[in-house]
């Protein structure tokens, strides 16, 4: 069965781990020459309660905004 691949461009290789705001994963950026190792956070809150969802991309946007 082939890895998933998010966004059409990151192919899944391998789960690293599950929060509150969703799962992050270490797959190869299809994009970019060689295929290079990257991780990948897919934001998807567990909780159903929709308030939850802007907080969550605010507290997603301050962690990428202070990965770089």
């Amino acid at each position: 069965m082939p890895s998933p691949i998010l966004r059409n461009r990151y192919q899944i290789i391998k789960d690293l781990g599950q929060g509150g705001f969703g799962d992050t994963y270490l797959a190869k950026d299809l994009d970019l020459p060689g295929h290079p190792h990257c991780v990948v956070k897919h934001l998807q809150p567990k909780d159903p309660n929709p308030a939850i969802l802007p907080i969550a991309k605010r507290l997603f946007d301050f962690l990428w905004e202070n990965m770089r």
